[in-house]
């Protein structure tokens, strides 16, 4: 058995308060690159409606069953409302806002992926880190599919 983990409620409060902080200011940084209902495009990197539903394979359903959550998570104008505040709205979020920061930088394209991970990666873990989350994470498939159709939106 695990630990115990007993947060107090002031202690909760404050950490959702951080939480909605970064999340809203970081939502004011990208409307002030973009308007907000533009940032409906969701995973750049896979045509998600165009995913073939019968291919047989079970993983590979299950595969596509979670790229279409993940795009439709990314096209949810709920993501930037303050009381959407978790931890993958904030990537959400973040998506955008980075793809918008850098959108344009035609001199400034990642050689590979490993390279744009590194920098998506350091400014999501900033971000995070001010709500009280946890970094980004290669694990975490979420945050691989945004960190890729980052790579592909600004590479393309």
């Amino acid at each position: 058995t695990g630990k115990s983990y007993n947060v107090g409620v002031l202690q909760a409060q404050s950490e959702q308060n951080s939480a909605r902080a970064a999340l809203i200011e970081l939502r004011q940084r990208l409307s002030k690159l973009i308007n907000l209902e533009a940032c409906n495009y969701g995973l750049w990197f896979a045509d998600v409606k165009g995913l073939d539903d019968r291919s047989g394979d079970d993983k590979l359903e299950d595969f596509k069953t979670i790229l279409r959550g993940i795009d439709k998570i990314l096209k949810d104008e709920r993501i930037f409302a303050p009381s959407s505040v978790n931890r993958t709205a904030l990537v959400a979020v973040f998506y955008y806002y980075h793809n918008e920061s850098h959108n344009g930088d035609d001199g400034r394209r990642w050689q590979n992926f490993a390279e744009h991970l590194e920098s998506f990666r350091d400014g999501a873990d900033g971000w995070l880190a001010r709500a009280g989350y946890q970094p980004l994470n290669v694990k975490n498939i979420f945050d691989m599919a945004a960190a890729f159709s980052s790579y592909a939106y600004l590479n393309y």
